[in-house]
């Protein structure tokens, strides 16, 4: 529970400039009234928080701690197997190993996918600070759908590569 409340807290800071630097305004048009949030920071402000802030806090620091955490979770669960199959001599290396093997490529397979769903959309807004001219506002919504379709995707890596969560899951969906 603390690890949870400290990774929304990190968040909250992470982005807490934004709720001092944005103004929420009325603008008119076509006998119609919009509220539009504007953002109040200079050029250069938005470059550096868009760039340390956002790219390095918010996307290749939790990029790093989950790909540290997943190595650390295939590190202790290979020591763990191994003295396992000593003890027990229930299973044999072979099968110990491809399980393990399996295991890696998944935890691998998630990290990766994280990288590159959520990169484009990093390298969009580091690009729109760099050249204003850049035009993608037409493509901006498919690229943030790339982003946060990855929240969806890893329960399906986790069916592609693990025969028991495959069975769980579908016989929870029935």
């Amino acid at each position: 529970m603390c690890i949870i409340c400290g990774i929304w807290m990190y968040v909250l800071l992470a982005l807490s400039p934004w709720l001092i630097y944005h103004d929420l305004q009325t603008v008119p048009n076509n006998n119609r009234t919009y509220l539009v949030c504007i953002n109040t920071m200079d050029m250069v402000q938005m470059k550096i928080y868009h760039i340390i802030v956002i790219f390095f806090l918010l996307y290749a620091g939790p990029l790093l701690f989950i790909a540290g955490c997943y190595a650390t979770v295939a590190y202790k669960l290979s020591r763990r197997s191994n003295r396992q199959a000593d003890f027990l001599r229930k299973s044999s290396n072979a099968h110990d190993k491809k399980q393990m093997s399996r295991l890696v490529k998944m935890l691998a397979t998630v990290v990766l996918i994280f990288a590159i769903s959520w990169l484009p959309l990093h390298i969009v807004g580091i690009l729109f600070y760099v050249s204003r001219e850049l035009k993608l506002e037409g493509s901006l919504p498919l690229i943030q759908w790339v982003g946060i379709s990855n929240c969806c995707v890893n329960p399906w890596i986790y069916c592609a590569f693990s025969q028991s969560y495959r069975d769980n899951f579908f016989n929870t969906l029935r």
